[in-house]
């Protein structure tokens, strides 16, 4: 007996479907409205809504004017979210014609619903009834004579409408949440893009920095290297100029010991008495004054001993 009541319930609503659906079908006197895909045209891309203050690109995609300047929000770059064009917001311009055309189709809209631009609702493969009821539990669409069955019955259902009023209103915040962190990305990029520039311009300074100290250092280094060989050369110019002295004395020196040398032989030859006269009239005081202590003594220089027998000249 329940079984019979639940066909007989089921089959009444699925009827009463069936007279709601044909009632949704435009009788022959009703001139038909525009096709679907004339609908999606008006839609905005980013939205999915009827264009709203619709603007065109460079590129020649249209959108809403709010769409569109929300996503170049939280780009780095503006571009077209539709074939990625660099575009500039400044040549933004308004599409009177598309404007007028969404307000004609939305005014004229049948039994004055919000046109969204969504088709008419599909029918249900099981029962051929129009699809205007979710199934929370399960998630998937059901007609009324779905609803009266026995898999549904202690589900939660309410009417697609409504469903696709809450899904929307998740999906905004959830677009809203993923602005807002969007944002924030932006701005840590635009953070650390200052701090690469500081760090750029920090560098570029620290090397400026460096190649002057450097220079500072390498000039300080050519003066005291050109001081330093100025010294050296000066002091060499100075010893050569004291051995070019000491040699000359040498030399004068040389000629008198050969001078010396030579009467010392010619009084050698001479015969025992006359050498023997001959150093006594002279004495050992005719020996020159440098030869008195019996070696050669130059200034700055080692003595020279005497040529004297058995000796030898250092």
């Amino acid at each position: 007996m329940k079984a019979a009541s639940v066909v007989t319930s089921t089959a009444a609503a699925a009827a009463a479907a069936a007279a709601a659906a044909a009632a949704m079908e435009p009788g022959p006197s009703v001139s038909p409205g525009p096709s679907r895909s004339f609908k999606e045209e008006l839609l905005c891309a980013v939205c999915y809504d009827p264009f709203h203050d619709a603007v065109t690109l460079r590129c020649g995609h249209n959108f809403c004017r709010r769409c569109v300047t929300s996503c170049w929000e939280v780009q780095t770059t503006p571009s077209c979210p539709v074939c990625k064009e660099r575009a500039v917001p400044g040549e933004l311009r308004t599409n009177h014609t598309l404007n007028n055309l969404v307000e004609t189709l939305l005014r004229e809209e049948a039994e004055g619903a919000r046109w969204t631009g969504r088709r008419s609702p599909r029918p249900c493969r099981a029962h051929r009834a129009p699809l205007t009821l979710f199934c929370l539990e399960d998630k998937e669409l059901l007609c009324c004579a779905c609803q009266a069955d026995a898999r549904h019955q202690e589900h939660r259902v309410q009417p697609i409408k409504d469903t696709a009023q809450d899904f929307r209103a998740k999906c905004k915040n959830m677009e809203h949440v993923l602005r807002e962190k969007a944002k924030a990305f932006w701005a840590l990029r635009r953070t650390y893009e200052a701090i690469a520039k500081h760090n750029e311009v920090q560098t570029t300074w620290l090397e400026g920095r460096i190649r002057y100290e450097f220079d500072k250092l390498r000039d300080f280094l050519r003066v005291e290297e050109q001081a330093t060989l100025g010294a050296m050369k000066e002091e060499s110019r100075k010893k050569h100029l004291l051995v070019e002295e000491k040699m000359k004395q040498l030399a004068e020196q040389t000629e008198a010991l050969a001078r010396e040398i030579e009467r010392l032989q010619m009084e050698i030859k001479e015969d025992d008495m006359t050498f023997l006269m001959a150093l006594l009239h002279s004495g050992a005081s005719s020996s020159p004054a440098w030869l008195a202590d019996g070696c050669v003594q130059v200034s700055g220089f080692p003595a020279v001993p005497c040529l004297e027998e058995d000796a030898w000249i250092c």
